[in-house]
């Protein structure tokens, strides 16, 4: 009798159909969703409008709503140019291919479903985009090679503050901020905390922003050699004299600098906006906010 119970209770235990066995396998995604093909929404957007893409549609992966998703921006979009390859994304990240095509039931976001996923990410915590970032979205190493070289040569040994102004179109989104509310706001920095060497990096899409910063702090200001709108026109609706895909690399590269500084100064973007991603705990003085955020 004992040897009996022995041998169901072995039983109950080694079946492959046992409950309790079940429970400690990951679940499987349902056959019947669809594969997530991240298509670019069209062109007009900026580089971290697609990042907002990305990283909203890998927080909605992540719970299991999707049998897959692939970033595929390709030629709709400003950053494409053929001759460095048909993928936009993989430009400057790596790969994102997860899950399982079925090669059926491919889901394509139209341009709501795109504000969706990018208003989704941005009211996300800053640590939750972070471990986002971590986990799937890798710069490409010649990029973080250019950005750590930059870094040794103008910041390393100085307190570094970040200054990101994004101008041009950005009104349209955004309250526009003085020039001389920025040199306010910086000035007010520098004397609480009683600084004495430092250096100001400013990233910024508007070539006359920079010249005014330069002029206020004459031989204290740094800058990436970055593409920047001297005529007031944005930068990321196809210009043609200016190359797609440097326009693209600037971005990511000013993006990751003003992530690198002791403090981040910034008007509403999505640029600096990532900057605060990248680095979860620099601090961070907002300038102004977008119209939705109010």
């Amino acid at each position: 009798m004992k040897l009996f119970i022995f041998i169901l209770s072995l039983q109950f235990f080694l079946n492959p159909l046992n409950g309790f066995i079940e429970l400690r396998k990951s679940p499987e995604p349902d056959p019947r969703l669809q594969y997530l093909y991240l298509n670019a929404p069209g062109r007009g957007y900026g580089m971290f409008s697609l990042f907002c893409f990305v990283a909203g549609a890998l927080k909605e992966y992540e719970t299991n709503k999707y049998r897959g998703l692939e970033v595929y921006f390709g030629e709709n979009c400003d950053y494409y140019d053929k001759s460095y390859g048909n993928n936009c994304w993989e430009y400057y990240c790596k790969p994102i291919r997860l899950g399982r095509n079925p090669k059926r039931k491919i889901k394509k976001f139209n341009t709501e479903e795109y504000a969706q996923l990018a208003f989704g990410a941005l009211k996300l915590e800053r640590l939750e985009l972070f471990r986002i970032i971590k986990k799937y979205i890798n710069i490409k190493d010649a990029i973080k090679t250019k950005v750590n070289k930059f870094f040794d040569e103008h910041f390393k040994g100085h307190h570094v503050i970040a200054i990101h102004y994004r101008g041009t179109d950005k009104i349209s989104e955004a309250p526009m901020v003085p020039y001389d509310e920025v040199t306010n706001v910086v000035q007010n920095y520098i004397d609480s905390h009683d600084l004495q060497d430092f250096k100001l990096f400013v990233a910024t899409d508007e070539q006359p922003f920079l010249t005014y910063m330069e002029n206020a702090y004459p031989n204290l200001i740094i800058s990436y050699n970055a593409s920047r709108s001297t005529d007031g026109k944005p930068l990321h609706y196809g210009r043609s004299d200016i190359k797609p895909y440097k326009q693209g690399e600037d971005a990511i590269i000013d993006c990751l600098l003003l992530s690198k500084g002791d403090i981040l100064i910034r008007t509403s973007s999505n640029l600096s906006a990532w900057s605060s991603y990248f680095n979860p705990y620099i601090p961070v003085i907002d300038l102004s906010k977008a119209y939705w955020q109010h």
